[in-house]
């Protein structure tokens, strides 16, 4: 009984093995160095963090056991006890005479030097935000790299010398890379936008989920896009290479509400979330309402309010009406009559400056003060 158990469970271990060597060409025993620190994956073409099963560092040898059948760029190797994918642009050949035959195949002694394919932030941290820009790469400028960190993000060294971050998926081995752009995938329901900047009135369109854009080049944070002859700009951190498979998440930068319906009434208010609060952000919804999650619940939330749009306030003025007969006050409070300037009627355009914690400095008439943003649309 125990030899059949045993003879089962090797004809199993077989299977997994052949199951798993079936996605690659086997070479004989090779032997290869990495150029940066670099992340070893379960699977070939991707650089989700939930696929990272180790890491090789800087300089380390790996053997390569064979190269993917259907990404020819991706190898799999075997380190330290650990066995996965990683991207063949980072492994370079030893000196040893019996990989001669190989060696064409591999990079030369600037096998780290890799050209920006696009125009490119580059960040003083491995984080989309609005205030780590230290500037933009030139498309088809080089840069050293340095390590692979989690997800998509790069450690690289620019021509000035200075070390920062970028996204590693606009990095390419070439000397130039396509004029059409770098393709990315969308990981939820996105505005594309006519400006870089969340307002209601500059979606072009809705490009859904899953769906692939050319990335032109970048514009704070904001990347400018082509998606099915139309051409704009959607929020960086919104692509499949860029997020994790559980969603695009999200710190708001001030009390925000929750509410059951993209409109601003009082009615319609489930719950406030707490400034510093991350949140999944499941799609974008025409102008500048985001579909939410919030622990257990669903929602909507304004745009503008995330910590990676910089601030709680808008980019620039935007238009908006008011929904009835409003009061304008020279502060945000509603506790006294004495700081009522005047009443907005209803149906009236005002210029929106400031949006936060729940009022809207607005300009009237050459006047500006505070109104509730429970009367504005």
């Amino acid at each position: 009984m125990k030899k059949r158990s045993m003879r089962g469970l090797i004809v199993l271990f077989f299977c997994l093995a052949t199951l798993t060597l079936s996605a690659v060409n086997v070479h004989a025993a090779l032997y290869r160095k990495t150029t940066a620190t670099v992340n070893i994956r379960s699977a070939a073409n991707t650089t989700d963090s939930a696929s990272v099963v180790g890491s090789v560092p800087k300089g380390a040898t790996v053997e390569l056991i064979g190269r993917s059948s259907k990404y020819p760029d991706w190898y799999y190797i075997g380190y330290n006890g650990k066995k996965g994918f990683v991207l063949g642009s980072y492994l370079t050949s030893t000196t040893s005479e019996e990989e001669e035959e190989e060696e064409e195949e591999d990079d030369d002694d600037d096998s780290d030097v890799k050209t920006v394919s696009v125009n490119l932030n580059f960040r003083s941290s491995p984080k989309i935000l609005s205030t780590n820009i230290i500037r933009v790469l030139s498309k088809g400028e080089k840069v050293t790299v340095l390590a692979q960190e989690s997800g998509s993000w790069v450690k690289v060294r620019d021509k000035n010398g200075r070390t920062g971050y970028v996204s590693g998926s606009y990095l390419t081995s070439g000397s130039s890379s396509s004029s059409s752009g770098v393709s990315q995938t969308t990981a939820v329901a996105l505005n594309l936008r006519r400006t870089p900047e969340i307002k209601s009135n500059n979606v072009i369109r809705v490009i859904p989920a899953n769906k692939t854009v050319q990335v032109l080049g970048t514009s704070g944070n904001w990347y400018r896009v082509k998606y099915s002859g139309s051409t704009g700009y959607v929020k960086s951190g919104y692509f499949k290479s860029e997020t994790s498979s559980s969603g695009v998440k999200e710190t708001v930068n001030a009390n925000l509400r929750l509410r059951s319906s993209p409109k601003i009434n009082s009615e319609n208010i489930m719950t406030t979330i707490p400034k510093g609060t991350t949140i999944t952000v499941l799609k974008e919804v025409s102008g500048y309402w985001f579909y939410v999650q919030y622990g257990s619940r669903k929602g909507y939330v304004k745009g503008g309010y995330f910590k990676s749009d910089g601030s709680s306030s808008s980019s620039s003025a935007d238009t908006m009406t008011t929904t009835a007969n409003v009061r304008l006050r020279s502060s945000r409070s509603t506790s006294s009559s004495s700081n009522i300037i005047t009443v907005i009627p209803k149906n009236t355009k005002v210029r929106v400056t400031v949006r936060s914690n729940g009022w809207c400095r607005v300009s009237y008439g050459g006047v500006t003060g505070y109104v509730s943003e429970d009367y504005l649309r």
